[in-house]
C-alpha cells in the first residue's frame, strides 16, 4: 500500500505544470549556505535563465522525484525478499523454451567460434 501511495503521489506531482505548482504554494523553505555556494547556485540559475528561487525549487523537485522513484523501485516487502532468495536458492526447472533457446545459443556460438578459427 505504501508503494502504491508513493507512486500516486509522484504521478500527481508530475502531472501539474511547474509554474502552476509554484504559484499555488504558500509553504516556505529556508536554508543557510555559504557565500560561495550561493554564488554557484546563482551562476547556474543565470545560465538556465531562471531566478535563484526557481532554480533551487526546480532542481530540488527533480532530485526528490528521482529519489522517490528509485526508493519505490528498490523497496521490497519481507515477503518479496523471501520469495527472491527462495527462487535463487531453489530455482525452478528450465522450461522447454529455455532449453531450446540454450541449445540454439550453444550451436550459434559453436558455429561463430569455428568460423573465426578458419
Amino acid at each position: 500500500v505504501r508503494g502504491e501511495q508513493l507512486a500516486n503521489s509522484i504521478a500527481s506531482v508530475r502531472q501539474l505544470p511547474y509554474a502552476l505548482k509554484v504559484a499555488a504554494t504558500q509553504q516556505r523553505i529556508e536554508a543557510r549556505i555559504s557565500a560561495d555556494e550561493k554564488r554557484l547556485l546563482e551562476d547556474a540559475a543565470q545560465r538556465r535563465g531562471m531566478t535563484l528561487t526557481a532554480f533551487v525549487l526546480s532542481t530540488a523537485h527533480d532530485a526528490a522525484v528521482r529519489t522517490l522513484e528509485t526508493a519505490h523501485v528498490v523497496e521490497l516487502t519481507r515477503q518479496d525478499q523471501q520469495r527472491f532468495v527462495d527462487t535463487l536458492l531453489n530455482p525452478p526447472a528450465p522450461s522447454e523454451r529455455l532449453r531450446a533457446a540454450a541449445t540454439d545459443y550453444r550451436e550459434h556460438r559453436s558455429r561463430a567460434t569455428n568460423k573465426s578459427c578458419r
